[in-house]
């Protein structure tokens, strides 16, 4: 399987300038450790990139709260549920130098990004490229994924803030399915301009809504992008890629994953609104049990304090209990009396406890057959 490499941040996140020290995390679940190349060997490989489209932006009203903070322009029907990607890059040329950047998802507030943290370390650059992607919903409750670019004036940050508009330019729906068509859920998405060669210095992270699609939009039109399911779906790491333009239509990833599986949405709650995390422990207490896994392991950043987590399991007809341990990164183990069950699962701030705060009984119904 193609290793992916990408930028992984917790809310602990340092804010500093990473150059090709970038801290990256192997999305690929359960590979040999020792196959593992370290971060200090991942090449940076760029062939003349730069946005093609811009976003415009303004500052904010001179008021003391709103210094230091960048916010989003969006329809009145849509609501920022979250910045999954926002990335200040030096100007080098007349374009980003991805060499030379720093991550700022950690330190969103209700899909708004306070950069003051950033602002108050050395050095930094008078002007930047900002890649920001959001999580927008509509009134209806339907989510898409809005990407971007937007060249800014720190001065003006540090002074007013600034709003940036986010407009769709093109997009494209992604869909993950098996081997027999069957639709996943959960499963994460990594998009890339074809001009960057390595994943993670301009990558898009999306997963995939309970009918296994997930919208892009805020893609340059004239240009073509690399969608890859970076981790494979849950117990099978494979992976696959395609190509979409900007203003590309329905693309479909599949998984060499087979048979029937049975999917359940858990949730998380983040005791910050810029947290992420992973899943390092999923372990079966019943050794008679078919097995469970989760679809994707690493959790990303932006969907504020509240973060879907999928498990899945051999599709069966019985409600037989599937109990199992559980842990994520930098927290205690904690266990689930069936991981068919949807559970919530609340991070506590102040040590690294995990609390079940709900979880409802096994359904007698016959598994979807979606």
């Amino acid at each position: 399987m193609r290793a992916i490499g990408i930028l992984f941040w917790t809310a602990n996140a340092s804010l500093v300038a990473a150059g090709a020290g970038f801290a990256w995390t192997r999305l690929s679940a359960g590979r040999d450790r020792q196959t593992r190349v370290p971060s200090s060997a991942l090449p940076v490989s760029v062939v003349s990139f730069a946005p093609r489209e811009t976003s415009p932006w303004n500052s904010l009203a001179d008021s003391e709260s709103r210094r230091g903070w960048i916010t989003f322009a969006l329809p009145d029907e849509l609501t920022v549920v979250g910045v999954s990607v926002a990335r200040a890059f030096a100007v080098r040329n007349d374009a980003p130098a991805l060499g030379k950047g720093v991550d700022l998802t950690a330190t969103q507030v209700r899909g708004q990004v306070d950069a003051k943290p950033w602002l108050r370390q050395p050095d930094v650059p008078s002007e930047v490229f900002l890649a920001y992607g959001l999580i927008v919903r509509d009134r209806g409750g339907r989510e898409q994924y809005r990407q971007g670019w937007a060249r800014i004036d720190v001065t003006a940050l540090r002074i007013h803030g600034v709003k940036v508009e986010a407009p769709i330019r093109g997009s494209v729906e992604l869909e993950v399915k098996t081997q027999e068509g069957q639709a996943v859920p959960g499963a994460l998405i990594v998009v890339d301009p074809t001009e960057v060669s390595q994943s993670g210095l301009a990558s898009q992270f999306l997963l995939t809504a309970a009918d296994g699609t997930a919208v892009l939009t805020g893609l340059e039109r004239e240009s073509q992008y690399r969608a890859t399911l970076a981790n494979g779906i849950g117990p099978d790491k494979r992976s696959d890629t395609t190509i979409v333009a900007g203003n590309g239509e329905r693309q479909v990833l599949r998984t060499p994953l087979s048979g029937r599986w049975d999917f359940v949405e858990h949730h998380l709650h983040f005791a910050t609104s810029g947290s992420s995390s992973r899943v390092t422990e999923l372990t079966s207490i019943d050794p008679g049990s078919l097995g469970a896994w989760v679809v994707e392991r690493w959790i990303p950043p932006g969907r504020g304090l509240d973060a879907p987590l999928w498990g899945m399991f051999p599709s069966t007809t019985t409600c037989r209990p599937t109990p199992v341990r559980v842990a994520f990164s930098k927290r205690e183990a904690v266990d689930l009396d069936d991981f068919r069950d949807r559970a919530d699962l609340a991070f506590s701030l102040y040590d690294q406890r995990v609390q079940v705060v709900h979880g409802p009984k096994c359904s007698t119904e016959p598994p979807s057959s979606r």
